[in-house]
């Protein structure tokens, strides 16, 4: 198995809500500034490459809802199965393992770091490499979305994922009768880098940062090898 990467250079940006309708975690906005490229995913991970891993070392699969598998982005899974996976696709490809025992990061010598960018296995993104990615690197226009001002050419979220589009406000049962829920990758278009967020406006992903959140529906989105 190979994964799909896209060349992110470094560079600075504005992390955080920048177009003043976000969440209040995104707040104060902050500039950050990355010393070192890195790769990221050009897709979510998919149900066939983490099912592969499931069954390669014996692990149960995470269940799907009911709304397919194969080419859909895998959900149910906890932040300890990503690096598990993570590790488990770096031994595949002969990398040093990203986590230890504890889901401290590891240098290419087995040392626990905390600079991302010492890294070689397959990780996850910290939250600001994956924001910094998304809006296009250092070749962002400064789309709102990640790609695109229109969110429908680039995601798929709780207004255009089920049986028609929705229009007025957020209401869980007619999200729910609608039959919302995630799709194959590939069919949205990319950002400036090329990479594919198709589910950045409905679901929740996991970074490094986040191991003690317990999130219900999150996708391993975005391994990285520095």
């Amino acid at each position: 198995m190979a994964l799909n990467l896209v060349f992110v250079a470094k560079g600075s940006f504005t992390m955080g809500d920048t177009w003043g309708d976000g969440w209040y975690d995104e707040k104060p906005t902050h500039k950050v500034t990355f010393t070192y490229d890195f790769y990221i995913g050009k897709y979510e991970t998919t149900f066939d490459e983490y099912d592969a891993f499931c069954e390669a070392i014996g692990r149960s699969k995470p269940r799907d809802r009911g709304w397919g598998r194969g080419q859909r982005p895998v959900i149910r899974v906890s932040w300890w199965d990503a690096i598990a996976y993570c590790n488990w696709l770096s031994k595949k490809e002969g990398l040093p393992k990203a986590y230890d025992s504890n889901g401290n990061l590891l240098d290419k010598d087995g040392r626990v770091t905390t600079d991302p960018s010492k890294v070689v296995g397959y990780r996850l993104p910290t939250e600001a490499e994956w924001e910094y990615a998304a809006r296009g690197g250092n070749k962002s226009k400064g789309y709102k979305y990640a790609g695109s001002d229109n969110e429908d050419e680039v995601a798929w979220y709780w207004q255009n994922s089920g049986d028609k589009y929705l229009t007025g406000d957020w209401d869980d049962d007619t999200i729910k009768e609608n039959n919302c829920r995630t799709q194959e990758l590939g069919k949205k278009a990319p950002n400036e880098l090329g990479m594919v967020l198709s589910l950045f406006l409905c679901k929740p992903l996991f970074c490094y940062g986040f191991k003690n959140q317990l999130i219900y529906l999150a996708n391993l989105s975005y391994f990285i090898t520095s």
